[in-house]
């Protein structure tokens, strides 16, 4: 709460002089344009809030990500470099290639009882790939912060914003069961599948992205 009256002004509780209520007020504002975010992302009833677009929101003020990456300035070069990539590999070498490849299994495999239960574990394991995939985007945006790189003119952050985008509609549509009758979730089932296919065209333009980034630098 902020005012200013005879000289003195009001800011956090506190009297202060026109100079310190002029520090005080700045120091909210650079507040609340930080914790925002932050609160929307941590609310529980935001499922979710870490959207490609919150994404972008977050990489269009130059602020957010500088106070960010001014916490990792000592972070080694190495770690700083290869940290992200060799995560995201394995990420994508395990849980990406496990889930893509029991998701295929389930859906052409005759025996309708092994089907259900490949479906189900490729389920579990593209839910866990989905959400660390937008930890490891955080990270991502961090390391090319602080390589001086520039967000917007990263089709690296680009081809991360488009498979998180579409990562997020394959699982609500898979969350959604697919359709209303058995017509409509046959042909869902059937989007789902080569939905999901594109996801790896994408992912593996993705990685084409980081390895061009990484020999740029």
């Amino acid at each position: 709460m902020q005012g200013f009256v005879g000289g003195w002004g009001v800011c956090g509780g506190l009297r202060l002089s026109r100079h310190g209520l002029a520090r005080c007020v700045q120091r909210e504002r650079r507040s609340v344009a930080v914790v925002a975010p932050v609160r929307m992302v941590m609310d529980p009833t935001h499922v979710l809030s870490v959207t490609p677009a919150s994404m972008m929101m977050t990489a269009a003020n130059p602020e957010i990500l500088e106070r960010a990456a001014d916490l990792f300035r000592a972070t080694p070069k190495p770690i700083m470099e290869l940290g992200h990539p060799v995560m995201m590999g394995i990420m994508i070498a395990t849980l990406g290639l496990a889930g893509v490849s029991l998701g295929w299994k389930g859906r052409l495999n005759e025996n309708k009882k092994e089907g259900v239960e490949q479906k189900q574990f490729h389920a579990k394991l593209m839910s866990l790939f989905t959400v660390l995939a937008f930890a490891g985007a955080s990270g991502g945006t961090l390391s090319v912060v602080l390589q001086g790189g520039d967000i917007w003119q990263s089709t690296h952050f680009q081809t991360a914003c488009l498979m998180l985008g579409m990562l997020v509609i394959n699982g609500l549509i898979a969350g959604a069961g697919f359709g209303g009758n058995a017509e409509s979730r046959k042909k869902g089932r059937t989007f789902h599948a080569w939905f999901g296919a594109a996801i790896v065209a994408v992912v593996i333009g993705h990685v084409a992205t980081g390895i061009s980034f990484l020999q740029g630098n």
